[in-house]
């Protein structure tokens, strides 16, 4: 045989051989690939836009549609506000899709209406005594604190109710007749659970006035900030939210907020 030949049928059966292993190769890791593709078969990448549902509480509901054993296959990819207002993007198959679809909307509806009762009591230590006809649950929020404060008798100042689906002010008279501002401003969770994220007392100046009867009335020389701070609780439940002093006197304004079912 030509021994050029030789050497070309050789050639010709090595290259053979290699793409016999090669295609060996290929249909060996053929089911690997199209699992590791089927992996992904299904899932679906979609953003919610939200109106009033804060992104945080619309991760809880995500997760709580995902299946237990989901995996990777149901994840919020990313969630936040932007220009067009708060979403929250989520990868999941179409089943899945369609319980946070449901759960969202049934959330994410026009924000609920809530009602409070603010109430302003004055506490020292001049003798002893409770206010009387207090509402059961402001009663009760009451008698659970007292014997954390430095107080032995409390009296009704005044009272305020306020209607809002997020943020409200009201007007209350303090001691001596001077008034005190309230703000309050909220967020509603799931089911009854409610988020005050801020709440503010402020006692704000007043120049020296004169009765109706004709005598002097005291003012309020400077503003003063009372109180600033923020809180959970649910509604038919009554909160103390704290006590202030006003113009470092003996006395303390003690402020209660019931969310009314």
């Amino acid at each position: 045989m030509n021994p050029y030949a030789h050497r070309t049928l050789s050639r010709t059966l090595l290259r053979a051989a290699a793409l016999g292993l090669a295609l060996t190769w290929a249909a060996l890791a053929a089911p690997a690939l199209a699992q590791g593709e089927a992996a992904e078969v299904g899932l679906q990448s979609r953003v919610y836009p939200l109106r009033s549902l804060r992104p945080l509480v619309a991760e809880v509901l995500v997760w709580e549609q995902c299946p237990k054993d989901a995996g990777d296959r149901c994840r919020v990819t990313h969630s936040g506000i932007s220009e067009a207002g708060p979403y929250i993007g989520v990868v999941a198959d179409v089943p899945t899709h369609a319980r946070i679809a449901r759960v969202l909307a049934q959330h994410d509806s026009v924000p609920t209406t809530r009602r409070f009762h603010i109430l302003l009591l004055v506490a020292d230590s001049n003798g002893t005594g409770m206010p009387e006809g207090l509402p059961p649950g402001a009663a009760k929020a009451l008698e659970d604190l007292r014997g954390f404060l430095p107080y032995t008798r409390y009296g009704v100042v005044d009272f305020a109710w306020v209607q809002t689906a997020d943020d409200a002010e009201a007007a209350l008279t303090g001691p001596d007749g001077l008034p005190i501002e309230v703000g309050l401003s909220f967020e509603n969770r799931l089911g009854d659970e409610l988020y005050v994220d801020a709440f503010r007392l402020r006692a704000p100046s007043v120049p020296p006035r004169r009765g109706e009867g004709g005598e002097d009335r005291p003012g309020r020389s400077h503003p003063q900030q009372l109180l600033v701070t923020s809180f959970s609780m649910t509604v038919g439940e009554t909160v103390v939210v704290g006590t202030s002093k006003l113009d470092g006197g003996g006395e303390a304004l003690v402020t209660l907020v019931t969310a009314v079912p």
